[in-house]
């Protein structure tokens, strides 16, 4: 499910994500790979994504597939990178709306 387009598959998460101020990684910093999901018939798909809340979006410094390692996986890891000023920001509250804290 490639949650950077509005779908019928994909309505009900984005909904979600909207509705608790949530924000695809991609769309603060795009990958250098258009995918994360691959088989031996060629087929790729992104469908493997970081989602931030809003206090996170301006942290983001990095944003990555990592598609030149060696991997027995169908899919490539995903890395996400965050400036180190996150800790000293005074950013009390890191929760997502209406979802309780672990």
């Amino acid at each position: 499910m490639d949650l950077r387009d509005v779908t019928p598959d994909t309505k009900q998460v984005i909904d979600f994500m909207e509705k608790h101020g949530l924000i695809l990684a991609y769309h603060q910093i795009k990958t250098n790979c258009e995918f994360t999901f691959f088989n031996s018939s060629g087929h790729k798909s992104m469908i493997d994504f970081f989602l931030l809340s809003s206090p996170l979006t301006s942290k983001i410094s990095g944003h990555a597939v990592n598609d030149d390692m060696v991997n027995f996986s169908d899919h490539h890891p995903l890395t996400v990178a965050m400036s180190r000023e996150i800790f000293n920001t005074g950013i009390q509250d890191m929760s997502v709306e209406g979802v309780p804290p672990p």
